[in-house]
Order: structure tokens, then sequence, then C-alpha cells
């Protein structure tokens, strides 16, 4: 009887202690995961969003404007993790505020390998958030892939961008890829100069009223593209609109010419932006509408630019 109490004892103290052992082991594993992913999360602000998305090369909305309308949002920051892909072409994802590219802001790669890379972009422009309250966010990226994407906001009031501000370029050059190349290879050729031009680019823009856009456009010779949404100017106030480019990038042999118009197929009170200074890349175009029936017919249809075909540059739209 003693053999078989002793032998009971002992198979009941291994049974308890292998079911603590394995429950210790569990509980450290799911434990480190979900702490990690929450430490990662809480600098980005409150979440309003967390869903699976299938990405298209064309943006596709992701939070309307109506959840955004009511909150003072002082940075936006857009994430994407556990990406699926089974194609060959290289990952990428960008956040705009419209589904023509406006305010493109890309995804930058932060940390970790395969669908385990995390992809970040953080929107700190007052103009650029603006534009997203009013429109909504959107998102585009490789075509066919999947991926966790999350969007988060701080609240309070965002600053507008500057010479030294890192969200103004974020939001500027983003949304083509290949444009965005192109401008970064231009600032990058010439350090000082670069520095100059952003200086003196934000010296004017003050005089030029509030920046309601700013973003990277390739421009088209016979469809003017539109880059201001009649719903973005329904409600402002407006004296006068000032349409703005530089930055311009173009290989062909054509003169480069910029025009605004408000609409796609009629070039009814057509803006022709004029040289106002600066050589090649550098070169300022500028045209200022102060028409009030002109002024009408942009906010009754939009903003909608056309220029010199294949051409690159950054438009900036401010109005009064």
């Amino acid at each position: 009887m003693k053999f078989i109490r002793k032998n009971i004892l002992t198979a009941v103290f291994f049974s308890v202690f292998a079911i603590l052992l394995g429950g210790a082991l569990i509980s450290c594993s799911n434990g480190s995961s979900s702490n990690d992913e929450d430490d990662d999360e809480s600098s980005y602000g409150t979440k309003i969003y967390s869903e699976s998305v299938t990405f298209s090369e064309t943006p596709t909305q992701i939070v309307p404007a109506e959840t955004l309308a009511d909150l003072s949002i002082k940075s936006l920051t857009i994430k994407v993790i556990n990406v699926n892909y089974s194609g060959s072409d290289d990952w990428w994802f960008t956040a705009c505020s419209d589904s023509s590219w406006s305010n493109g802001a890309k995804l930058e790669w932060q940390s970790g390998e395969d669908a385990n890379s995390l992809y970040l972009a953080t929107i700190t422009d007052a103009a650029a958030i603006a534009t997203y309250k009013a429109n909504g966010i959107y998102i585009a990226g490789t075509d066919s892939a999947t991926a966790a994407v999350s969007v988060f906001y701080v609240e309070g009031e965002a600053e507008e961008s500057n010479a030294s501000s890192g969200s103004s370029s974020q939001t500027e050059n983003s949304g083509n890829s290949s444009s965005e190349n192109e401008n970064n290879g231009n600032s990058d050729g010439n350090t000082s100069s670069g520095n100059e031009n952003n200086d003196s680019s934000s010296e004017e823009e003050s005089t030029y009223g509030k920046k309601i856009y700013s973003n990277s456009v390739t421009f088209n010779a016979e469809t003017p593209t539109q880059i201001v949404s009649a719903e973005m100017l329904a409600d402002l106030s407006i004296k006068s609109l000032t349409i703005k480019v530089i930055n311009v990038n173009y290989s062909g042999s054509d003169a480069w010419w910029f025009s605004a118009c408000p609409g796609s197929d009629a070039w009814s009170n057509e803006a022709k932006l004029e040289w106002q200074s600066g050589e090649g890349a550098n070169s300022l175009y500028l045209a200022t509408i102060t028409d009030a029936a002109a002024i009408a017919a942009y906010k009754a249809n939009g903003i909608y630019i056309a220029g010199t075909n294949g051409a690159t540059g950054t438009v900036t739209v401010s109005y009064e």
C-alpha cells in the first residue's frame, strides 16, 4: 500500500509541475507579443480606424470625412503591417486626401521583415490635415497586396509648414514614387541652393494667403487634371486664388507652360502661369485669379491644371 501511495503522489506532483510549467511558457509568449504591439501604438495617438485592406493602385477611401470633421487634429499617423503579397513587385503604400493623389504621404518602412514589416506615415502640416478632414483619408499600394491598416490622430492644433518642417516635404513629394525621387534628386544635387529656395518659397507664400493644396503633379498637355475639388472650395470666402508651380523636372525639348482652369474639357477662365524668377528646376511660375466670375467658376467646378506633357512639378494653391 505504501508503494502504491508513493507512486500516486509522485505522478500527481509531476502532472501539476508540467501544467504549471506549460502555463508559464504560454503566458510569457503571448504577453510579449501583445505588449510589443501596445507599446508601438501608444505613441501614435488615438486609434480611429483598423481594418484589413486589399490594396489597389487607385486610392480608396478608408476613413470618411465625417469621422474626421469634428476632431481637433495635430497629427495623423497611418500604419501598415502584416503584409501578404504573392507577386514580384516592390511593396509601396501611399495615403492621400482624395482619389487624385492630393496631399500624398508615402508610408516609409520602419522595421521588421516580410509580413512583419512596419510602414508608417505621419502628417503634421495644417493645410494637408485640413484637406484630409474635408475629403477623408484614402490609401493606395501594391496591387492585390493585403495588410492591416490603422489610422491614429493626436489631438491639438496643427502647425503650418515652413522651411524647416519635415512634414511639408513629406506631404508635397509623395503620391507618385517616381516624381518623388526626381524631386529629391534635384534638392540633393545642391544642398545650399535647395535651402535658399525653400526659405524664399516660404517667405513668398506668406503673401499668397492660406495654403489649401500642395503636392507633386505630373502634367498633361491635352486634358487638365483636377487638383482641388469643388467641395474643398465651396464654403470658402475667396477674394483671390494663387496657383504656384516650382521644382519642375522635364527631360524633353518643348518649352515649359502651365495653365489652371475650372474644368477638364473647358478652357474658359484659363489662368496661364507666368514665369517669375529662378532658372531650370528652380524656376517659379505663378497665376493669381481675382475676377469674381472666374472665382465663382472655380468654386463650382474645382481647380484643374495642365502643362508641358510629361513634366513634373510641385503645385501649390493658396487663397485670400
